[in-house]
């Protein structure tokens, strides 16, 4: 499934990112892919700070999402069963 993954940086911009989940996977581990964790140089014990920043490329990442390539939807978990039939037997 082709989705848009969307990261909202700490600095009020957004980079988007194109990206296929494989079935059965989710939104927020595809987006680990494109992630990375970085020590915050400021962390001390019991200063109330983060102990790492997540970085998209050189900025600060503070959410993500996933949108169909559309943009009519939002998505977090590719069910292929789903997708073929927008429906589950178990609720028909």
């Amino acid at each position: 499934m082709k989705v848009i993954i969307i990261f909202m940086l700490m600095n009020g911009t957004t980079a988007e990112v194109p990206a296929t989940l494989k079935p059965y996977e989710w939104c927020s581990d595809k987006a680990q892919e494109y992630i990375r964790y970085v020590d915050n140089p400021t962390y001390e014990s019991g200063n109330g700070k983060v102990w790492v920043h997540t970085m998209y490329k050189d900025q600060r990442v503070w959410a993500t999402m996933c949108e169909s390539e559309d943009r009519n939807y939002m998505v977090s978990y590719y069910h292929p069963e789903w997708e073929k039939n927008k429906s589950f037997d178990i609720l028909d």
